[in-house]
């Protein structure tokens, strides 16, 4: 099974657990919209690929010592875990308090852009590349785990890992591993050590019953937004936005959302919103993410062009710079699978990505 075929069938595997949870609601619509968006993505994505284009003649990828990135990452790092307050002695008294650990980012949007977002996507695309191996992925991830305290770096390291492999015990010992380390992260935000109490809590249980559904079942829940003419330009080469993207926002001191149209729908995402299907429980309301056609859902019946406009731009690109067409389907295949859960279309890991690949590191075997 290659690695689009297989981010397709888990996409319906997702969609097939949404209906059989759902079903007592009008959903009809909402899975059509995530079929149709799946199939457009796809389309457009490998467009560039099926016709005759050559790489742009005045670009040439470049090779970066191993030695000199490890040490800039390292050296982030550490003034990220300084920004953030983080005791490394104490990791449970900052964890305790998550709202307001996350809040540290706040008033220094662009640094944590660079380091959360595109410096990660640096590292998949040399994972993607055979440039790191699992366990070298891991230990940049269990890093990231703990300067951001998200389980979604889990998430997006098992991702890659399912896009990079072949089917055999092996691999699914390490699909296994990854999960239960993800989860366990949930001991330290419910501060416990007791796995009986943590399944058995209701919060937890919805967690793993509504919170993978919640972006798709936003895409039907009303929520009117003024887009500026930017906003509008912006999204056509969305998330190619980047220098706007919290840059001309920190330096004139402008509210968040008020210049890049990916930083406007990352801002919309924060309010919480009422979802009629998700409405009982514990749990009546999120925010944080959205899938992967989430941000599309403002324009309403232009949408899919957009979708289709944003995506051949994001593959495009990609071609000039001469990522092969196999490597492009592997970010293809992350992005579909990511999806489901993180909307990589309105955030700054496929610019990470796309400098991964054109600075890729230098390795004995190139």
């Amino acid at each position: 099974m290659n690695c689009v075929l297989r981010a397709v069938s888990l996409n319906i595997l997702f969609l097939v657990c949404f209906v059989l949870l759902y079903r007592q609601y009008n959903i009809a619509g909402l899975v059509t919209f995530y079929v149709v968006g799946i199939v457009i993505v796809f389309l457009s994505w490998s467009l560039p690929y099926r016709i005759k284009l050559n790489r742009l003649p005045s670009i040439t990828n470049r090779r970066v010592k191993p030695i000199f990135v490890g040490f800039t990452f390292i050296l982030f790092s550490i003034v990220i875990a300084y920004l953030r307050g983080i005791n490394i002695f104490d990791l449970l008294a900052v964890f305790s308090d998550r709202e307001a650990f996350v809040a540290t980012q706040d008033g220094m949007g662009f640094i944590f852009i660079v380091y959360f977002e595109i410096f990660f996507g640096f590292w998949l695309a040399n994972f993607f590349l055979g440039k790191l191996s699992i366990f070298q992925l891991f230990l940049i991830v269990l890093l990231f785990t703990v300067l951001s305290f998200s389980r979604a770096y889990f998430f997006y390291l098992l991702v890659a890992y399912i896009v990079n492999m072949n089917f055999n015990l092996r691999n699914i010992i390490g699909i296994s591993v990854f999960f239960i380390l993800s989860c366990s992260i949930l001991l330290l935000r419910f501060n416990t050590v007791d796995i009986g109490i943590l399944l058995n809590n209701p919060v937890v249980i919805e967690l793993f019953t509504k919170y993978p559904f919640v972006g798709i079942a936003r895409l039907g829940v009303d929520e009117p937004v003024t887009l500026s003419y930017y906003n509008y330009f912006t999204a056509w080469i969305m998330p190619f936005d980047f220098l706007s993207f919290g840059t001309l926002e920190n330096l004139f001191h402008l509210d968040k959302g008020s210049i890049s149209y990916s930083r406007f729908v990352g801002n919309s995402l924060v309010d919480f919103k009422e979802l009629p299907i998700l409405s009982s429980g514990e749990l009546s309301s999120f925010n944080a993410f959205g899938t992967l056609f989430y941000p599309f859902k403002f324009f309403s019946y232009f949408s899919f062009i957009y979708l289709f406009i944003v995506s051949l731009l994001n593959s495009l690109i990609f071609k000039l710079i001469g990522v092969d067409k196999n490597q492009a389907y592997r970010v293809l295949s992350f992005l579909l699978i990511a999806g489901i859960l993180i909307s990589l279309f309105n955030t700054l890991v496929i610019i990470g990505i796309l400098l991964g690949y054109y600075f890729s590191l230098k390795t004995s075997d190139v």
